[in-house]
């Protein structure tokens, strides 16, 4: 684990290879079950084409909140099809449905640990008591430190070499996903109380691509990135219906939703306008008629039908025009 300022081993050895190829995953909840299908679908063109797993293609893996256990689990070479089925089975038991919402949240956090270990120990089936300095596969995957207020970007041995931390799989996706409201803090015992790292990097493209630099030491135009959404909205409403007191903030956790939304806007238009067509984005917006995606723990057959659905769009409009270097993936 290292903070915000990477300390990249540099002088790595010189390889014909003039490209990086680079997944990021972004956080959303239960949504993503959408990325998980489109992964799914991804690894499948690659079997295709000879090559056995995600892990073998992409140089770099990063995710955040459930976009980290879904990175985590690519990175140890869990299938992707099994990361869908246990997002679909443990999807319901991390997120039970609960009356009175807002007076539970005054109160502690909505949902509990446990579902959400349990979900983790399925998606990596024995891998989560992995450490990172044992994760061969370059790595990132951001939380926030409540103690320093910092960004804490949790980093394998593949990535930092050396200065990896001994920190479980199973840590790193407690921390990347202990969404403010949602669920308790997760405290590493001396080393930190961290939060959801989507309140930095909802989208983790720039810090990903940031530490490729300092690992490769290539000019940026050898970068080549997919990102992958989670179909979600952009979070926010009508003029006369923004909040205008703490509690209606708090309400549906709209001030939570509203940060995840708008960094990760952010970042997907930076990462454009740096690297132009090497920066492919697959995601697919949910329409004015779909707001229940608008939370990250709506789960039910509907919201599950649907993703599947916006999953499905999303993959038929990704080939229509891909870059000559990601048709492989889509077509």
């Amino acid at each position: 684990m290292v903070d915000s300022d990477l300390e990249l081993p540099g002088g790595q050895p010189e390889t014909a290879r003039t490209f990086r190829n680079i997944l990021c995953l972004s956080g959303g909840g239960y949504r993503g079950l959408f990325t998980a299908i489109v992964l799914e679908h991804i690894e499948a063109r690659l079997q295709a084409i000879g090559v056995a797993s995600l892990r073998d293609h992409f140089d770099l893996i990063a995710g955040t909140s459930i976009g980290g256990l879904l990175a985590c689990g690519i990175a140890c070479g869990v299938p992707a099809a099994k990361l869908q089925a246990a997002l679909r089975e443990h999807g319901p038991k991390v997120f039970p449905a609960k009356r009175f919402q807002f007076l539970r949240k005054l109160f502690g956090p909505l949902y509990s640990t446990p579902p959400l270990v349990n979900a983790v120990k399925a998606s990596l089936g024995g891998a989560e008591a992995q450490t990172l300095d044992k994760v061969q596969t370059p790595l990132l995957v951001p939380a926030v430190s409540w103690i320093s207020g910092a960004v804490t970007l949790f980093a394998s041995r593949g990535l930092v070499g050396a200065a990896a931390k001994p920190i479980t799989l199973l840590d790193v996706c407690l921390s990347t996903s202990a969404a403010p409201t949602y669920f308790p803090p997760n405290t590493i015992p001396n080393v930190d109380v961290l939060v959801d790292g989507g309140l930095a990097a909802n989208a983790p493209d720039l810090a990903a691509l940031a530490a490729a630099t300092e690992l490769w030491r290539l000019p940026l135009q050898s970068y080549q990135v997919v990102s992958i959404g989670t179909a979600g909205s952009a979070a926010g409403g009508m003029a006369a219906s923004v909040p205008r007191s703490g509690i209606r903030w708090a309400q549906g956790a709209q001030i939570v939703q509203l940060v995840l939304a708008a960094q990760e806007r952010h970042t997907v238009a930076s990462c454009k306008t740096l690297l132009g067509d090497r920066f492919f984005r697959i995601d697919q917006p949910p329409t004015q008629h779909h707001l229940a995606l608008q939370a990250l723990d709506k789960v039910d057959a509907s919201v599950t039908t649907t993703l599947s659905n916006l999953a499905a769009q999303a993959i038929a409009a990704a080939r229509v025009h891909p870059p000559a270097w990601a048709q492989p993936l889509v077509q």
